[in-house]
C-alpha cells in the first residue's frame, strides 16, 4: 500500500534530483565542453552530494541508506562523467556500507553498486566512441532497462528482507525494476539533452569564430595587396594611364 511516508519519501528524492539537475545545467562551459578530468570529478561530486542528501534524508526514516534511488545515480554518473565520476560516488557509498552502518554489508548491494557503476561508464565510453550505431537516446534506454533487469536479478537471487521503502534495494519486486528503469531513463535524457544543447551551442560558437578569423584573413590578403599596388604606383618612374574598356581614360 502506498502511504503518506512513502509519498513524502518520493518527493525527497525528486528534489534532490531536481537540485542535482540544476547544479550539472551550470557546470562553467570551458569545463563542460573539454570533457576532461575537472569535468568528471566536478560530476563525481554533484552526484555525491546528490548521494549524502539522500543518505541524511533516510537516517530520518530507516536504518540504512537507499541504496535504490543511488541504484540509479551510480550508473547516471557513469555514463555523463566516466570512470572518475562513477568511481568517486560508488567510493563515497561503499566507506558508507562499511563504516555508518557498523561494517554489516549485504554481498547483493555491493554487487548492485559495482555492477551498475560498470553500466553506466560501459554507456559513456559506448557514447564517446561512437561504437554502435544508434542514437544516444536509444542507448540510454538500452542501459536503463539493463541496469533494471541487472538490480531485480540480483536482488532476487539474494533474496534481503524486505524493507517498506518504495525505492529500497531490499524489497526485490518487479515495481523497484520499472522505477529504476524509468527514472533512470527519465533522468538521462535530461542530461543528454543539457549535453546536447551545450554542445551546439559551443560549435555555433566555434563556427562563428572561425567564420570571423576568415573574414579577418581575406581582408588582412586585400589590405595587402592593395598596399603592395599603391607602393608600386608611387615608386615607378613611368606614366601610367588607366583606361576602362570603352577606352575612357580614367
Amino acid at each position: 500500500m502506498f502511504s503518506l511516508g512513502m509519498y513524502l519519501n518520493w518527493f525527497q528524492n525528486i528534489s534532490i534530483l531536481v537540485m542535482m539537475i540544476l547544479l550539472y545545467n551550470y557546470i562553467p562551459d570551458r569545463i563542460f565542453i573539454r570533457r576532461g578530468f575537472y569535468f568528471s570529478f566536478l560530476v563525481g561530486a554533484i552526484f555525491s552530494f546528490a548521494v549524502i542528501i539522500s543518505i541524511l534524508i533516510q537516517w530520518t526514516e530507516t536504518s540504512r541508506s537507499n541504496i535504490g534511488f543511488n541504484a540509479i545515480l551510480i550508473p547516471l554518473a557513469g555514463m555523463t562523467g566516466g570512470f572518475i565520476s562513477a568511481g568517486i560516488i560508488t567510493g563515497i557509498l561503499l566507506i558508507y556500507l562499511l563504516i555508518f552502518e557498523g561494517g554489516v554489508v549485504q554481498n547483493s548491494e555491493i554487487i548492485v553498486l559495482i555492477s551498475t557503476a560498470v553500466i553506466g561508464v560501459g554507456f559513456y565510453y559506448l557514447r564517446e566512441r561512437k561504437v554502435l550505431k544508434i542514437s544516444p537516446g536509444w542507448l540510454l534506454l538500452l542501459v536503463s532497462i539493463g541496469v533494471a533487469l541487472v538490480t531485480f536479478t540480483i536482488l532476487t537471487i539474494s533474496s534481503p528482507p524486505q524493507v517498506p521503502t518504495g525505492l529500497s534495494i531490499q524489497e526485490p519486486g518487479f515495481q523497484v525494476g520499472i522505477i529504476i528503469a524509468v527514472g533512470m531513463f527519465l533522468l538521462g535524457s535530461i542530461i543528454l539533452s543539457i549535453d546536447q544543447k551545450k554542445d551546439s551551442a559551443y560549435e555555433l560558437i566555434a563556427y562563428k569564430e572561425h567564420l570571423e578569423a576568415l573574414v579577418q584573413e581575406r581582408t588582412t590578403d586585400l589590405e595587402q595587396m592593395s598596399a603592395l599596388h599603391q607602393a608600386t604606383i608611387e615608386s615607378t618612374t613611368d606614366g601610367i594611364v588607366v583606361v576602362d574598356f570603352a577606352g575612357n581614360v580614367r
